[in-house]
């Protein structure tokens, strides 16, 4: 394949940012080493050919996705700016993926790696921190709804927080987090009805970046990836660890989802673990 307006595509398209551009040239020169004939002759048949190529050299199907918008960008660029005589009369599709049925153990805090993190804070003793981590992993809260908490709630055993659309829902709160919110207001001395999670240096109400910032810095002290390091993680983690004893729907309403597929995705496990349930539930074949 002639390759000959590449350059005054990319050119074009130069308001797109450079690992875009550089996917396209790297994709456009791989595909034309595969497609020797005219540009002007690509049918549908040349694509499955190649998608059929791609997949015999281990390529993913995202990775195919993008080249294959690589190419049909190209096109529709030859097609729009008169390049070539023939229109080339072809929408190229990409491949449709079933949802992975596992998440990325890069994604995910596990119950080992949480122990780490509040280890760390122990040794410092730093009581707010280990509030956070404990609320944020015994009720599975978003970050602004941690940030709702006032200290005449938690200890009823239960919480009430506004979630997303307005929506107000009721959260058991676990023993453990319950005294660990307690010995951070005693340090504090907070005063009745006010916000349990403020600054050090006034009684305004912490900001998401602060508790960013602090599940950073301690997870950094226990060697845990920086993909695992947000607040968001020990929502994943609540989830998937009350999905093995509970029904889903019941994980998805303490955890505030209108849609239990979304539940699903919290509760997906690692391919490794998937691995070995599936080795230990065959075992009734043996």
């Amino acid at each position: 394949m002639d390759l000959k307006y590449l350059d005054e595509f990319l050119e074009a398209k130069n308001n797109l940012v450079k690992n875009t551009l550089s996917s396209y040239k790297t994709d456009l020169k791989q595909f034309s080493m595969f497609y020797k004939k005219d540009i002007s002759k690509l049918d549908s048949e040349d694509i499955e050919s190649y998608i059929t190529y791609l997949l015999s050299k281990g390529f993913k199907a995202k990775t195919i996705n993008r080249k294959l918008t690589s190419i049909r960008r190209y096109v529709e660029y030859l097609n729009g700016n008169n390049k070539i005589e023939n229109r080339i009369s072809l929408y190229i599709e990409g491949i449709r993926v079933q949802e992975e049925y596992f998440i990325e153990p890069d994604k995910i805090i596990n119950i080992s790696e949480f122990n780490r993190i509040v280890t760390q804070v122990k040794k410092v003793n730093d009581k707010r921190a280990l509030a956070i981590l404990y609320t944020l992993a015994f009720t599975g809260v978003r970050v602004s709804e941690l940030l709702q908490l006032h200290t005449f709630q938690y200890r009823t055993g239960e919480i009430t927080v506004r979630g997303k659309g307005r929506k107000f829902r009721n959260i058991p709160i676990g023993e453990e987090a319950i005294y660990y919110i307690d010995e951070y207001t005693k340090q504090r001395r907070h005063k009745a009805g006010e916000p349990i999670f403020i600054n050090e240096r006034n009684n305004n109400v912490m900001s998401r970046q602060e508790i960013n910032k602090i599940i950073k810095h301690y997870a950094g002290q226990a060697r845990i990836k920086k993909t695992k390091a947000y607040p968001h993680a020990f929502r994943h983690l609540f989830c998937l660890t009350l999905s093995k004893d509970m029904p889903l729907d019941e994980v998805a309403a303490l955890a505030g989802h209108s849609n239990i597929n979304t539940t699903r995705i919290y509760t997906k496990r690692t391919k490794e673990e998937l691995k070995r349930s599936l080795k230990n539930s065959l075992k009734a074949f043996n």
